[in-house]
């Protein structure tokens, strides 16, 4: 029983996060600070997302719009594309990136553990990115 009260606080922990992410995403946008801007600042054209599902295609959309270059998406499910661009896994070859973004933000210092351990380039995390805006 404590077990699973655990598991259902970790999922609800989870989907927090990533609602709060979102609020302050999308208060970003209303006030016209946008994450390309901040990317183009730190030097960062050519991108990757780690994570294939809702927050990394609204991340995908928004840089797009931005004229920064999304590379791949990461995933650890088997995906062959999404909006045209491929999803690879971390064991695969991944081309020159200058960053990933990891919008996995619950999960993040596993996932950042996992790609130092294979890409030289900087590793952010979606939250820290929006919550500087």
């Amino acid at each position: 029983m404590e077990e699973s009260i655990q598991e259902y606080k970790k999922g609800s922990d989870k989907h927090l996060e990533m609602f709060l992410v979102m609020y302050f995403w999308v208060r970003n946008l209303n006030n016209k600070k946008k994450i390309g801007g901040f990317l183009k600042d730190q030097g960062y054209h050519h991108i990757a997302i780690y994570g294939a599902s809702y927050m990394g295609i609204c991340l995908c959309e928004e840089l797009v719009k931005e004229d920064i270059e999304v590379i791949c998406f990461i995933d650890k499910r088997d995906i062959d594309q999404i909006m045209k661009i491929p999803v690879k896994k971390i064991e695969d070859d991944l081309e020159s990136i200058d960053a990933v973004i990891v919008t996995s933000v619950y999960y993040f210092y596993e996932i950042e553990k996992q790609l130092k351990d294979k890409l030289n380039c900087a590793i952010l995390s979606l939250s820290d990115i929006v919550y500087k805006l």
